[in-house]
């Protein structure tokens, strides 16, 4: 465990110094070491903000995690389960919680509570997320 966190602290001061800003991605199964153990290598390293895959895993993201967390799984107005679980959160967490928006539901991610939202634009390695905006209530 030693060897990995100096791995990720050098790692992470070598892009910090040329300007980049690190966000960790935990998804899944946190890549087999668990989403908690790493969301907390987040916190230990000072990070403000993480990203997660869908809205399913944002509240043990939360519970874990205290700074900004990103879902990278764009909103999605149609899907019934999902938009229950981002009312829901919402609700306690909007001013944590960036939405990603990917087509024309900025109105409809407004109306189930968001107010911080990014874009997802489509780039050669994946997708390239926007700085995150203020939502303005409708």
């Amino acid at each position: 465990a030693d060897a990995w966190r100096k791995h990720l602290d050098a790692t992470t001061k070598s892009l910090h110094k040329v300007g980049v800003r690190v966000v960790p991605v935990i998804k899944g199964n946190g890549y087999g070491f668990g989403r908690t153990v790493l969301a907390r290598e987040a916190a230990r390293m000072g990070m403000d903000t993480i990203a997660v895959g869908t809205v399913y895993e944002l509240e043990q993201a939360l519970a874990d995690f205290h700074g900004t967390c990103v879902v990278l799984e764009p909103f999605l107005p149609t899907d019934r389960y999902a938009v229950d679980v981002w009312r829901r959160v919402l609700r306690l967490h909007a001013d944590r919680v960036v939405v990603t928006i990917a087509g024309p539901d900025l109105h409809a991610a407004n109306g189930a509570g968001a107010t911080r939202a990014t874009t997802a634009t489509p780039s050669s390695s994946g997708a390239t997320l926007r700085s995150p905006y203020r939502v303005r209530p409708t």
